[in-house]
């Protein structure tokens, strides 16, 4: 039975359902406490009866506002290494939902051609779940089987693999580029009017929402990562013309920007590299050098290093028994200091994500303060410090230990120490964000620069700039303040396990 549906096996109202959804829309973990329903239900309400133009002051008002979408630099390193994501306006954003489910089958059809060459294959188009997993669940589950899997299974047919990837990849994407991918380039060039075609109406839509900027598209939803798709298909359709002519046997798997080029021959392996920087060249994008690589040890590379490190941890951490308990053969601090160990080593990995989230679990099932419950705090501290990816899971922890301490003065102290380790870094919005979760229950009156922070500690302040509309566009409801005034410190192992209880 399949567990995922790709968006390119729904019909129109099905896709526009899916890029609607609140986890579609925002892909980024928050706390439960933003929802963001609502306002996607105002947009698409405003939306239904009166066009973006009709919404707005005038033509212009949109593209000449600044500070329209939400922005968030998310640190990669805990030093000066970040990624940009956004919340986009929720009108624009539907706007251009509308814009492609009009089009849908266009779109669909363009794809077809994309996938044509069986030698390339796309793994990365978006998937909606159906099971029990989230949508995101089931996305990292494809790239295992897909990627992984498939990697040590080529590991028979093939002896040379390149691996690749591309800088910076939806920063450098030229929005005219997206009509390149629907339409074709020589076509796109001869009708450049922002009304012929809708890969022309997208790229105008991004722009517009973007302050008139061409280059690069938002990160941080599920719609743009589809659109990022476009391009990348239509690079790996201009690859399989200039490659097609290769008679010896090779396979491509590509996951959004990362690339595994398969082949019995490192000629061959090189001459597809070379092509393949030609053509994203073309696009404006190139391959980050210091992760791109050619071996002979395809299973070693199918598999990433932080994985492979921390399996080979695992093993002296606990083990199943054979009645299927897990037994822990190391204490709490010891456990912990594993997972440093992880981070400091492979810091922001999904491993090290995964590795707290599955200490989380175990605290959950202790009643008792641990004695040395200052120096876990201040370990898993200085883990999210390493890998502010992994803050959800690491604040969830540190609010299992909270919730077992009874004096609130102490609470306060811990929590003010915690938040002051953090402050000197730069770029710590996200981490800033489910900080604050530690703050609104130990009434610990904190002021965080991030505007998502400053919205839940003042209801009045916007995230969204919409001057630029007729009328205002109310937003209070992406907070959920009754959720607030009932939530404890712990945080359920639902709301920050990745696959929702589910591992494999």
């Amino acid at each position: 039975m399949d567990t995922r549906k790709s968006v390119l096996e729904m019909t129109a109202s099905e896709a526009k359902n899916f890029f609607l959804k609140p986890s579609s829309y925002v892909n980024i973990q928050l706390p439960r406490y933003f929802d963001f329903s609502t306002v996607i239900t105002q947009a698409d309400d405003l939306l239904s009866h009166d066009s973006l133009t009709d919404l707005s002051k005038n033509t212009k008002a949109l593209s000449s506002t600044s500070d329209v979408n939400y922005n968030l630099l998310m640190n990669k390193d805990g030093l000066y290494d970040w990624r940009p994501l956004t919340i986009v306006h929720p009108v624009p954003y539907v706007n251009l939902v509308n814009q492609i489910i009009k089009n849908w089958n266009e779109i669909i059809n363009r794809f077809k051609e994309f996938q044509e060459f069986e030698k390339i294959q796309c793994i990365s188009i978006p998937v909606e779940s159906l099971s029990k997993k989230s949508d995101k669940a089931e996305t990292i589950l494809g790239w295992w089987q897909n990627l992984e899997q498939a990697s040590i299974k080529y590991a028979l047919l093939y002896n040379y693999c390149i691996k690749a990837d591309v800088t910076n990849c939806y920063g450098s994407i030229y929005t005219h580029s997206i009509s390149w991918a629907i339409h074709g380039k020589s076509w796109s060039k001869d009708n450049r009017n922002p009304n012929l075609g809708i890969g022309n109406k997208i790229d105008s839509s991004i722009q517009y929402l973007q302050g008139g900027q061409t280059n690069g598209i938002p990160q941080g939803s599920v719609l743009f990562d589809f659109i990022a798709e476009l391009v990348l298909g239509y690079a790996d359709l201009e690859l399989s013309k200039k490659i097609n002519y290769i008679d010896e046997d090779f396979k491509i798997i590509r996951y959004r920007d990362d690339y595994r080029i398969f082949s019995n021959s490192k000629e061959t392996s090189e001459k597809i590299l070379l092509e393949l920087s030609n053509v994203l060249s073309d696009l404006n994008m190139h391959f980050n050098s210091k992760k791109s690589d050619i071996t002979t040890d395809i299973i070693e590379s199918a598999i990433k290093k932080d994985k492979i490190f921390w399996e080979s941890t695992h093993a002296s951490i606990c083990y199943k028994s054979p009645d299927g308990e897990i037994v822990y053969q190391l204490g709490l601090q010891k456990h912990l200091l594993q997972i440093y160990n992880l981070a400091n080593n492979y810091p922001n990995s999904g491993s090290v994500t995964k590795a707290l989230t599955e200490f989380s679990d175990r605290l959950s099932s202790i009643n008792k303060l641990p004695s040395d419950y200052s120096q876990l705090i201040s370990i898993v501290t200085n883990i999210i410090k390493k890998s502010p990816n992994s803050v959800p899971a690491g604040t969830a922890i540190l609010g299992t230990l909270l919730e077992l301490i009874n004096d609130s003065s102490e609470v306060y102290k811990i929590v003010n120490s915690v938040i002051s380790q953090m402050k000197n870094m730069p770029n710590i919005g996200f981490i800033e964000i489910w900080l604050q979760r530690l703050s609104l229950v130990s009434d610990h009156p904190e002021n965080y620069s991030d505007i998502l922070c400053q919205k839940v500690a003042d209801a009045s302040s916007n995230i969204w700039n919409s001057e630029w509309l007729k009328n205002n566009f109310p937003e209070d409801s992406i907070i959920n303040w009754e959720y607030i005034e009932r939530m404890p410190l712990t945080i359920p192992q639902h709301e920050i396990a990745l696959f929702n209880g589910y591992t494999d």
